[in-house]
């Protein structure tokens, strides 16, 4: 700074018309519009954010939105069908069996052609008990006994 100091004194006393020292700086005493700052005199350019930076980061966006559907469609799922216990409730009841007489069981949760159900097969009295329980009603769809 003391450099263009000296410079602008040094044509002031020559008689000289004065000059700007900086790109957009009035001589006159106005505003500068470049900042000083270290000893380039300007404020370097901000760093760009890396292209590694930029992959990351959409990466991480997209795992949230994806981890958002997902979490969408378990929520609506569980919000608008009875529950699995709640089916196999269905289905021992509609078979006539207790739950202590059932040797073994299984039951999953579908779609079939955009119809949400329940599929419940169970094992009692030497029997194979085979039923479907619409998941939002509760109502028995289809049962087989072999």
């Amino acid at each position: 700074m003391e450099g263009l100091q000296n410079d602008r004194n040094d044509r002031e006393d020559k008689n000289e018309s004065p000059q700007a020292d900086f790109p957009g700086e009035e001589i006159q005493g106005e505003v500068f519009q470049a900042k000083e700052t270290g000893d380039e005199g300007f404020a370097p350019e901000k760093p760009r954010m890396s292209l590694g930076k930029k992959i990351i980061i959409a990466v991480v966006a997209l795992i949230v939105v994806i981890g958002a559907v997902i979490g969408g469609v378990f929520m609506y799922i569980n919000s608008t069908t009875i529950g699995m216990d709640q089916a196999v409730q269905v289905a021992l009841a509609d078979a006539g069996v207790a739950m202590q007489d059932v040797a073994a069981i299984k039951s999953e949760f579908e779609w079939d052609d955009g119809l949400k159900k329940y599929e419940v097969e169970f094992y009692a009295n030497n029997l194979e008990y085979s039923y479907e329980i619409d998941a939002e009603t509760g109502r028995v769809i289809a049962f087989e006994i072999d």
